[in-house]
């Protein structure tokens, strides 16, 4: 996906809910929400050492007005930071659909894991958001795979 990027805001980060973790998910306050002009279901670029792509949802009440992002340990990896760490949230105008996305497995996989034209693999990657160079969660019956 390339992108052209609009309004940006500083965010703390913290981790994801439970729920959450392997969803591609940043949850947001309303305030940060407004101020950014989106809405739960648009993308954010999210810029650390990194950028990479996220799926809004709603923070819950508790965590109105932190200042914070809640995103998952994949999405913390592909933007190159920690909890604690400070990030740029940014809104994503023009966004181009992916053609094709290739998925290369990391070199510590075993070999006989069959994740080429696995159609669970396929179907958790559906609306999954990502941009060049991510890693994304892959369940295979197994603990995530990276």
């Amino acid at each position: 996906m390339t992108f052209k990027v609009m309004a940006e805001v500083q965010l703390r980060v913290d981790s994801a809910y439970p729920g959450d973790q392997g969803g591609g998910k940043a949850r947001l306050d309303p305030e940060t929400m407004l101020l950014l002009k989106i809405s739960p279901g648009d993308l954010v670029v999210i810029e650390g050492k990194r950028r990479t792509v996220a799926k809004v949802w709603r923070a819950l009440v508790e965590d109105w007005n932190q200042r914070k992002i809640r995103i998952d340990n994949f999405t913390r990896m592909n933007a190159g930071v920690s909890i604690g760490d400070t990030v740029k949230i940014a809104t994503i105008h023009d966004e181009i659909e992916a053609k094709r996305v290739v998925l290369a497995p990391p070199e510590d996989l075993p070999k006989k894991i069959p994740i080429a034209n696995n159609p669970h693999v396929m179907n958790g990657l559906i609306d999954f958001p990502v941009t060049i160079n991510d890693s994304v969660p892959i369940m295979l019956g197994l603990p995530f795979v990276r």
